[in-house]
C-alpha cells in the first residue's frame, strides 16, 4: 500500500473459486472509504472486481515458474517511480518498474 496523488493505493492477490489466482487494485482518497467496495466481507463475491496490472504473465515468469505460481506482489515508490516487485513459487523474484507521472 502507498499513497500517491492523494490517494491511497492498495495492491493485493487473488484467487476466484476456481483457484485462479490474480493481481487485484482498489484506492482510496480517505480511510472512510477504504470498507466501501462491498456491503458483506464475508461475501467474496460482493466485492467490486479486480482490475489486470498486467494483460498477461510476463514471458520470463513463464519461462522460470516451472510448476510454481505467480504470486507475492508488493510495491514501492519514490518521487520519480513506482516498482512493483512480485515471486514465484519456486523462489524467483521479479520486479518491473513505471514512473510515478
Amino acid at each position: 500500500m502507498f499513497r500517491y496523488r492523494d490517494r491511497w493505493h492498495v495492491y493485493s492477490t487473488t484467487a476466484d473459486s476456481a483457484g485462479r489466482w490474480s493481481l487485484g487494485h482498489t484506492s482510496f482518497a480517505q480511510w472512510s472509504e477504504a470498507a466501501s467496495t462491498t456491503k458483506d466481507p464475508s461475501d467474496p463475491f460482493s466485492w467490486s472486481a479486480p482490475r489486470n496490472f498486467f494483460g498477461s504473465e510476463p514471458t520470463v515468469v513463464t519461462e522460470n515458474k516451472g510448476d510454481g505460481a505467480w504470486l507475492d506482489f508488493w510495491t514501492s515508490c519514490d518521487r520519480t517511480d513506482c516498482h512493483l516487485f512480485f515471486s514465484d513459487g519456486n523462489g524467483h523474484q521479479y520486479r518491473t518498474s513505471a514512473t510515478a507521472r
